[in-house]
């Protein structure tokens, strides 16, 4: 399985910005596949530019502790 955070604002003026990414889920379903898994159904949102993803536990449940440059880190604790 796969999470994935997304965009990038570094390149130069006359090349824009990467932001039109909220993060992304793949699911492994073997055989070299992936399945993805939309925005709405796994409730992951995270704007910004993500510089690093950390899995943690918290309360007894799996997380992701997402690190976006100039800003706040963001908690992601799955739907399921």
């Amino acid at each position: 399985d796969l999470v994935l955070g997304g965009n990038r604002f570094t390149y130069p003026p006359q090349f824009g910005r990467l932001d039109g990414s909220y993060g992304q889920v793949l699911l492994n379903v073997g055989k070299g596949k992936m399945n993805y898994i939309g925005n709405k159904e796994t409730g992951l949102r995270i704007k910004g530019e993500v510089r690093s993803i950390r899995a943690i536990r918290l309360n007894n449940r799996n997380s992701l502790l997402f690190a976006i440059n100039s800003e706040k880190p963001v908690l992601y604790q799955p739907l399921k």
